[in-house]
């Protein structure tokens, strides 16, 4: 038998591939090593070496496991946006929510998670408090930039009054020796005397003072009635779309239910004509195909006995199959 040889590219993409499948099976706890598998058989290409043409193509269509393409770029974005350390931090939270917190800086979503219990709120509840302090954010950039807006103004006014006082002395000089001066310091004396009026009606804006505690409430209620219409709308739109997929799915299963059930009558038809019949070629063939089958259903049956959580139920199946397995081998017997 001829061995097959993968070169290094390959084995690589083999072996990344299993590791996403093992991460998928405990994403609680390996959801930083799957988004990090993920990106790394993103970034790689490493798909192309297990014959996929695309990343969506290969996480939406392999046999091993299966994500929505959108899904598996979520895991990779939490994974660039937040962090190994954060995510094996926060891992409980689930991908949902995580998602959520890369909207907000390093310094709010260490915040938020520091003083609220997110795993105990719903996905709902934590869209909604970081829309709120996304919110507030805003609020408070903007005061922040009327403040330094207000520093300027200040500092106008004071170079004003600095400019007054100058011009001040300066009139001052001139009406001491206003006896002695010239008709054009006299003239100058008045001009001087128009440019500080001039000065003095300038109007300087006053700096506005820090907005109070109710101020903020009342900018919080107000977004979170605006969130709130928001979210209401979302859900009906949902809701709305959910129930759409939901008539077009059952309508997709029931015909694809009558397609197989069909399908499957004929076949038998098929196969009983061929056991009956007088062509011992015919029935042959016919029972093999029905071993064939009954092979896939007992492995089937098995896979699944493997797959049940309770020893008590895996016990009552087993000993069900061997009562089963022991009438068949009897009535082999007899003949």
């Amino acid at each position: 038998m001829q061995e097959i040889s993968i070169n290094l590219k390959q084995r690589d993409a083999i072996v990344t591939h299993q590791h996403i499948c093992d991460c998928y099976k405990a994403a609680a706890v390996s959801l930083m090593d799957m988004a990090k598998s993920l990106k790394h058989m993103r970034d790689q290409k490493l798909y192309t070496e297990l014959g996929y043409e695309s990343f969506g193509d290969y996480v939406e269509n392999n046999d091993d496991y299966s994500f929505k393409e959108r899904q598996a770029y979520t895991y990779i974005s939490c994974y660039e946006n937040l962090g190994e350390a954060f995510l094996q931090s926060n891992a409980n939270l689930g991908i949902t929510k995580l998602e959520l917190l890369t909207k907000l800086g390093t310094f709010d979503r260490e915040e938020v998670v520091e003083e609220n219990d997110l795993a105990g709120m719903s996905v709902a509840e934590v869209k909604q408090l970081i829309a709120e302090k996304q919110a507030l954010g805003e609020q408070l950039s903007m005061f922040q930039a009327e403040k330094e807006a207000n520093k300027s103004a200040a500092d106008d006014l004071k170079k004003a009054q600095a400019e007054i006082e100058q011009l001040k002395s300066r009139l001052e000089d001139a009406q001491e020796n206003y006896d002695d001066q010239s008709d054009k310091d006299a003239q100058r004396i008045k001009e001087l005397q128009l440019e500080l009026d001039e000065l003095k009606n300038k109007p300087v804006e006053v700096a506005v003072q820090k907005p109070s505690k109710e101020e903020i409430d009342k900018i919080k209620e107000t977004e979170r009635k605006k969130l709130e219409k928001a979210k209401q709308k979302e859900i009906d739109e949902l809701k709305a779309e959910q129930e759409k997929q939901i008539a077009k799915l059952k309508e997709e299963h029931e015909l694809a239910l009558k397609t197989e059930r069909d399908q499957a009558a004929m076949r038998e038809a098929q196969l009983e004509k061929k056991v009956k019949s007088s062509n011992s070629e015919e029935a042959v063939i016919a029972l093999k195909i029905i071993f064939a089958d009954t092979q896939k259903s007992v492995n089937a049956f098995l896979d699944k006995i493997n797959d049940l959580q309770s020893d008590e139920e895996k016990k009552k199946f087993k000993s069900g199959a061997r009562e089963w397995l022991s009438l068949i081998v009897e009535k082999l017997g007899e003949e």
